[in-house]
């Protein structure tokens, strides 16, 4: 229901206002532009230190590329499942907008369930 942001400071406070931790599966890798599959030497971030330290209620991962990081290199560490969400890259351009936000509906119930009736 909010304004789609526009700016960096924008879209930060939206995720700040709404509880959402945003985390990169990697924290660096080689790759060529930005096609996933060039994926080369992953280093994956410290994931399972920021689960131990924050109430994290959900992993959603934005697309399959991140799903299968976070399930080889992260979910060992963490013990933590994950969900698979449609990637909102623009390369993912069979998925409108109405579509995606309806696919991304979990983590809008994530963040607003507050766990009692």
């Amino acid at each position: 229901g909010a304004a789609v942001p526009q700016t960096i400071a924008e879209k930060r406070a939206l995720l700040l206002a709404n509880r959402i931790a945003l985390w990169d599966v990697l924290a660096s890798c080689d790759i060529t532009g930005s096609a996933d599959g060039s994926i080369r030497r992953p280093v994956p971030n410290d994931i399972a230190a920021l689960l131990a330290k924050a109430p994290i209620r959900g992993v959603f991962c934005n697309g399959q590329a991140a799903f299968a990081l976070y399930r080889r290199w992260c979910r060992p560490q963490t013990g933590v499942p994950a969900v698979a969400l449609p990637s909102t890259s623009p390369a993912n351009a069979r998925w409108t907008p109405a579509m995606l936000a309806e696919a991304w509906r979990p983590l809008l119930t994530s963040v607003t369930d507050t766990g009692t009736e």
